[in-house]
């Protein structure tokens, strides 16, 4: 009975070695490599595949150069100055033409003295623009720096 248990098991280890398959370790870091960096390039966000998305039921010859027109920012300068803090959006709720195009504007009107909170956008960016006054601005990037800075006119 040993015997068998031998023979097979050298029959065994005969089948296996038939299909087993011999890579040079270069090649298999090769081979290794290459498909991780292929799995890593489907990782990516897809292209955006047109250059403005068309809101429901707006069909394309009702597009013309009013829908790229977005003048509602116009009310944000007031000669006279402001009293009360206010904001002017620019979203894809105001501007339909936004939509797709990864961006937005908002126009925040403080009075003297005012304060604005401390706040967070992951991966977005923000613009400003100060037409009187000064204002300390800062961010803080992913590795915890902060960046400061004093606005002036």
């Amino acid at each position: 009975m040993h015997s068998t248990t031998s023979q097979d098991s050298h029959k065994l280890n005969r089948t296996l070695m038939a299909w087993s398959i011999n890579i040079p370790e270069p090649v298999l870091f090769f081979l290794v490599m290459a498909v991780a960096t292929t799995h890593m390039a489907h990782a990516a966000d897809p292209d955006i595949a047109s250059d403005f998305i068309l809101p429901p039921n707006v069909t394309s010859d009702l597009i013309n150069g009013n829908f790229f027109t977005f003048t509602a920012l116009r009310q944000a300068v007031d000669p006279d100055g402001i009293s009360t803090f206010s904001v002017v959006k620019a979203t894809v709720a105001e501007f339909p033409a936004l939509d797709g195009q990864s961006v937005s504007y908002a126009v925040l009107l403080y009075p003297p003295g005012s304060v604005n909170p401390p706040h967070a956008h992951p991966r977005s960016a923000e613009l400003l623009l100060l037409t009187g006054g000064y204002l300390e601005v800062g961010f803080v990037d992913t590795t915890n720096k902060l960046y400061t800075q004093t606005l002036q006119p």
